[in-house]
């Protein structure tokens, strides 16, 4: 069964361009991993403009590939991120699995 990993991300205003930046190359380093179908980036809205926060869905070819990345890359994927950005930007991360 596939999963959806997904990744809510908001950055300091300060930050947002060499985030954005930074994630794109992230989400494709990614979505290259062993299990993984492919990943969406999506920006939210609000008031009509572009605010510094996004989404990300991973989709992957089932449950055990997500443990997989847990155990093996999530911890390298995640320091990155601190090592660039501090803790300038959140992330909130939640799995979804389809209903039969």
């Amino acid at each position: 069964m596939s999963v959806i990993y997904e990744v809510n991300l908001e950055a300091d205003p300060a930050i947002a361009a060499d985030f954005a930046i930074w994630l794109k190359g992230h989400v494709d380093e990614m979505a290259a991993l062993p299990g993984f179908l492919g990943a969406e980036i999506c920006r939210e809205e609000k008031s009509g403009e572009l605010a510094p926060a996004w989404s990300v869905r991973y989709r992957l070819s089932s449950r055990s590939a997500l443990e997989d990345y847990f155990n093996n890359h999530a911890g390298h994927m995640r320091k990155e991120a601190l090592s660039l950005f501090n803790t300038r930007f959140k992330a909130v991360r939640r799995i979804l699995l389809p209903v039969s």
